[in-house]
């Protein structure tokens, strides 16, 4: 990537992410760069081609991340659950983007829709294959459907994470979390897949 390019894009993720989309101009931008207008506006054509670029770079540092999270090994598919939801629950990550996502489902909602798509698609795979291991593994149900049971945890996710920026005093993140989680795990596991699930939580 050309090197004023990435700086543009290094510079309006901080500003964004710090400030909000909708306060930070593309004045402000050109101001901390020291660049002018007519430069900025040879890399994107408006304040919106930005912002669609930052939220290019966090999709695919969210992809990056998850890709990490399973190539590390547990005892079984359970553990790695817990261990994922308590990485997200105490991840700063998350708090630190909220206004960014607040203003993009606010003033950008097309380019919100655009990878809301993109991630429940992501989401759905890695239910899929959570649930076809935990069935491998012997701690899930094997006469749950797989891609249904996906999608609808795909959905109801989805749901509640728009509920939470729209109504945050209503459904708190870290809430969402742990209603997902236990709620996953008891539709999912069997006998054996329960007894051990309940055994971590006294």
């Amino acid at each position: 990537m050309d090197k004023i390019k990435q700086e543009i894009l290094k510079t309006a993720t901080n500003a964004f992410v710090k400030k909000g989309i909708r306060s930070v101009s593309v004045d402000d931008i050109c101001d901390d760069l020291r660049i002018s207008k007519k430069t900025f506006y040879s890399y994107y054509r408006q304040k919106e081609a930005l912002v669609m670029a930052v939220m290019e770079t966090f999709t695919t540092h969210h992809q990056e991340y998850h890709c990490m999270l399973q190539n590390q090994e547990f005892t079984n598919v359970i553990d790695e659950i817990l261990w994922m939801k308590t990485l997200i629950k105490n991840g700063k990550e998350e708090k630190k983007h909220e206004r960014f996502f607040n203003d993009l489902l606010k003033y950008y909602p097309s380019i919100y829709n655009t990878f809301s798509v993109e991630k429940r698609q992501y989401t759905e795979q890695m239910f899929l294959i959570q649930i076809e291991k935990g069935i491998a593994q012997g701690v899930f149900r094997e006469d749950i459907h797989v891609q249904f049971t996906a999608q609808s945890l795909t959905v109801s996710l989805q749901y509640f994470i728009n509920m939470s920026i729209k109504h945050p005093r209503k459904y708190t993140k870290l809430g969402i979390i742990d209603f997902m989680v236990d709620s996953y795990l008891r539709m999912v596991c069997n006998e054996k897949g329960l007894l051990y699930y309940t055994s971590l939580l006294t």
